[in-house]
């Protein structure tokens, strides 16, 4: 019987979509800008069907997505700004990543939270059958989000 502690570790071959790498470096901007636009294109890099978990929170398709978004600003946080330290992958198209986020809360206490987040994609193929865009069918963040809430209370 193989080992339940033995996990999957990505082939000394795994390269990126380098298309993945510039989608990141938009949906971080996105995410750290405030404003309808953005929370829009924020949940338009998730596909129609597709599922993003932050934290105790899933959302699912387009609509949950956004009001998700939408409340990440609604909450404490005034500011905050990501900065993306490694991305690891496993196939071109599914990787783990890893990095900080700097907060400004609405009290004007300042902090810098770990974070990691899973994220699988998809091309999406034009009508004519050329290459599309790349977009997150599935999407996790792992974030301590208590302390967050403990500087902002106190």
């Amino acid at each position: 019987m193989p080992s339940t502690y033995t996990g999957h570790t990505p082939p000394a071959t795994a390269t990126l979509d380098p298309r993945i790498v510039p989608f990141f470096e938009r949906f971080y901007a996105t995410s750290d800008t405030k404003g309808e636009a953005s929370d829009r294109e924020y949940a338009d890099a998730v596909t129609e069907g597709g599922t993003l978990i932050m934290g105790s929170k899933t959302a699912e398709g387009y609509e949950q997505i956004l009001a998700l978004r939408q409340g990440l600003w609604s909450g404490p946080v005034a500011k905050r700004k990501h900065h993306v330290s490694q991305i690891y992958p496993f196939t071109s198209m599914d990787c783990m990543l890893h990095g900080t986020v700097d907060y400004v809360l609405k009290n004007g206490k300042e902090l810098s939270v770990d974070w990691a987040a899973k994220a699988v994609f998809v091309e999406e193929v034009e009508g004519d059958g050329s290459d599309g865009q790349v977009r997150m069918r599935f999407y996790q963040v792992y974030v301590d989000s208590g302390r967050v809430m403990a500087a902002a209370s106190s």
